[in-house]
C-alpha cells in the first residue's frame, strides 16, 4: 500500500538522483581487472567488461583517450585504468568512463626501465661517440631473432628483395620468457668469437612491455655494447621503445626497416655506379677541351706575326692532334664502357663487395696509366709548338731592322727594291727599327737614291735633309 504522503518518482528521475549520487561520491577512481567483451565498432571507442573472480562492471574508452595508448587491449589481459563513474541512463547501468589504462604490472616494469636506463647512460653506453658505423655493402649480416617468427621472415623477404647475394645467418633465440635474455647475449657472444659477419640485428616483432622485457635486460645492453661489430636493434613496432635501442649502434622502428636500412638494393648501386662513370666522363672531356682552348689561345697570341701559309700549316697540325686526342679518348672508354657492361651482366653471380674492391684498384690503375700517358703527350706537342714559335720569330724580316737596315715602299705599301721602281719627286716611306721617315725622291742613280723634304715618324720632329742614302 502507497502512502499519499510518499514522493513518487520516475524512472528517469531516479536514475538521474542515482546518477549524481554516483558521480559525487566515486568522481575518480582505480581498478584493476581482466578484460572481456572486448569490441571496437566503426566510431573508434572501447567498449568492454572489466572482471574479477566475483564481480564485473562495463567499461567505456572514448576514441580521444583510447588513442593515446601503448599497447592493444585483448580479452583476458589483466589492466589497470583510471575514470568516471557515471551512469548510462537509456540502460540504467552503471559504467565507468577510462581515461588511462595500462598493462597490469606495468607500473614496476617501467620503474625497472627507467632505473635502468639511468644508469646506462649515466655510463656512457648512450653516446654517439661510442657507436660504430654500419657497413656501406655489408657481405654477411648476422640476425638474433626467434627462426619462427614474423620479423625474421619480413627481414629475409625484403634482403631476398633488394639484394640476392647477402649472406644471411640465423642465430637462433627466444624472444621472450625468463630464458630469452640469456639466449640473446650469448648469441651475440657467439657471432663475436666467429668474427664472420659485417652486422648483427637483433629483432622481433610487436608485443605487450612483458614480451618485449628480454631487450631492457641489463645483459643484453651489455653484450651490444661489448659487441666488436656494429649491431642494429629493430625490436617492436615504431612506437615501441628498449634499452637495446639505446645502447646498439643504430635502432630501426621496426624488423623491416631493419632490412631495407642495413644494405642498398642492387638497382640503386647499379645507378650510382653509372652515374659515375659519365661523371668520369664528363670532366675528362671538360679538362682535354679545357687544355685544348688554352693550346689554341697561345698559338693565337703569336699569330698575328706569322705568315699566312705557316699559321695554315700550324692550324692543321692543330686539327690532327685533336683527332688523333678524340680517337684515343674514344678507344679508352669504349672499352671501359665494355667492361662496364659485362661486370654488370655478372654482377648478380659474384661477391659484390670483392667486386668492388677490385675495380676500385683496377680503375685507379687505368687513371694512373691515362695520366701518365696524356701527359708526356701534351708536353710533346706543346714543345714542338714552341720550336715553330722561335722558328717563325727568327724569320720575321723586323728582326733585320734590328741589324741597321731598313726597308724603302712606295706610298701604296710596296717594297721598292730597285731605284728603277721609283720616279722624280715622288714620295717613299722608309721604315727603321725605331720609326718611319717620310722622303721626297730629287735625283737618283745606279744603286743610290737622293732624298729631300725628309719627315721622322713616332713624334720625331721635321728637318730638311740633302742626302739620304738607303
Amino acid at each position: 500500500m502507497i502512502v499519499a504522503s510518499e514522493q513518487i518518482y520516475t524512472v528517469s528521475e531516479l536514475t538521474t538522483l542515482i546518477k549524481e549520487h554516483l558521480e559525487e561520491s566515486f568522481s575518480l577512481v582505480h581498478i584493476e581487472g581482466e578484460i572481456s567483451n572486448f569490441r571496437v565498432p566503426s566510431s573508434g571507442h572501447f567498449y568492454f567488461t572489466l572482471k574479477d573472480e566475483k564481480s564485473q562492471i562495463r567499461i567505456v574508452m572514448f576514441r580521444m583517450y583510447n588513442r593515446l595508448l601503448q599497447f592493444k587491449p585483448e580479452n583476458g589481459i589483466r589492466v589497470i585504468l583510471k575514470g568516471r563513474v557515471t551512469v548510462y541512463e537509456p540502460r540504467g547501468e552503471y559504467q565507468i568512463v577510462a581515461e588511462w589504462m595500462e598493462p597490469a604490472g606495468r607500473g614496476s616494469f617501467r620503474e625497472a626501465f627507467d632505473r635502468l636506463k639511468e644508469k646506462l647512460q649515466q655510463e656512457g653506453l648512450f653516446d654517439d661517440s661510442r657507436k660504430k658505423k654500419i657497413p656501406f655493402l655489408p657481405g654477411k649480416i648476422a640476425i638474433v631473432t626467434s627462426p619462427t617468427g614474423a620479423a625474421v621472415k619480413d627481414i629475409l623477404n625484403i634482403l631476398k628483395r633488394r639484394f640476392a647475394n647477402v649472406e644471411v645467418t640465423i642465430y637462433p633465440t627466444r624472444v621472450q620468457g625468463a630464458e630469452a635474455a640469456r639466449e640473446i647475449t650469448d648469441a651475440i657472444a657467439v657471432c663475436n668469437e666467429r668474427n664472420r659477419d659485417d652486422v648483427i640485428i637483433v629483432t622481433r616483432g610487436g608485443g605487450s612491455i612483458e614480451d618485449l622485457w628480454p631487450f631492457n635486460e641489463e645483459i643484453v645492453a651489455r653484450a651490444l655494447a661489448a659487441s666488436s661489430i656494429p649491431t642494429i636493434s629493430a625490436v617492436g613496432h615504431e612506437i615501441d621503445f628498449t634499452i637495446s635501442d639505446f645502447v646498439a649502434d643504430l635502432r630501426a622502428a621496426t624488423p623491416s626497416a631493419a632490412a631495407e636500412m642495413v644494405i642498398e638494393s642492387e638497382e640503386t648501386l647499379l645507378r650510382t655506379l653509372a652515374s659515375l662513370s659519365a661523371r668520369l666522363t664528363s670532366r675528362m672531356s671538360f679538362k682535354l677541351e679545357k687544355e685544348r682552348n688554352r693550346i689554341y689561345q697561345l698559338f693565337e697570341s703569336k699569330a698575328a706575326f706569322v705568315p699566312i701559309n705557316r699559321i695554315r700549316k700550324s692550324e692543321q697540325q692543330m686539327d690532327d692532334l685533336e683527332f688523333r686526342l678524340k680517337e684515343t679518348l674514344r678507344s679508352h672508354f669504349q672499352g671501359r664502357r665494355e667492361r662496364l657492361l659485362h661486370h654488370r651482366h655478372v654482377l648478380h653471380s659474384v661477391n659484390l663487395p670483392a667486386r668492388v674492391q677490385t675495380r676500385k684498384k683496377e680503375y685507379e690503375l687505368y687513371r694512373h696509366q691515362f695520366m701518365s700517358g696524356i701527359g708526356p703527350f701534351l708536353n710533346k706537342h706543346v714543345h714542338r709548338l714552341e720550336i715553330l714559335k722561335n722558328r717563325l720569330h727568327d724569320l720575321n724580316p723586323e728582326r733585320l731592322l734590328e741589324k741597321g737596315y731598313a726597308i724603302c715602299r712606295s706610298p701604296r705599301g710596296k717594297v721598292i727594291k730597285s731605284a728603277a721602281e721609283v720616279r722624280i719627286k715622288e714620295n717613299v716611306n722608309v721604315t727603321l727599327h725605331h720609326g718611319l721617315i717620310f722622303c721626297t725622291i730629287y735625283n737618283k742613280d745606279e744603286g743610290q737614291l737622293t732624298v729631300e723634304n725628309s719627315t721622322f715618324g713616332k713624334g720625331r720632329r721635321n728637318h730638311e735633309q740633302k742626302t739620304d742614302e738607303v
